[in-house]
């Protein structure tokens, strides 16, 4: 279930923001623990490849909401 989807079915666009990057943070931190720790090198690069999944999860959150909040000056509210 994506952002999009999880956003029009309950209607709270905060919420479904906040659980996307909740998500996306804990899988991120959740898969880089193994990736550290394991002697194989192939499950090392699968774990690592799902951590940054997870942070790449929270992107279009992190980019939603300088666009709520800037509007047309988008630019000028978000961080550089």
């Amino acid at each position: 279930m994506g952002f999009g989807s999880l956003a029009r079915r309950s209607g709270d666009l905060r919420n479904a923001r906040r659980t996307t990057a909740i998500a996306g943070f804990l899988l991120a931190a959740v898969c880089i623990i193994p990736a550290c720790y394991t002697s194989n090198p192939f499950a090392s690069v699968w774990y690592s490849c799902l951590a940054v999944f997870g942070l790449e999860l929270t992107v279009g959150v992190s980019w939603a909401i300088p666009l709520d909040i800037g509007g047309n000056y988008a630019g000028s509210v978000a961080p550089s």
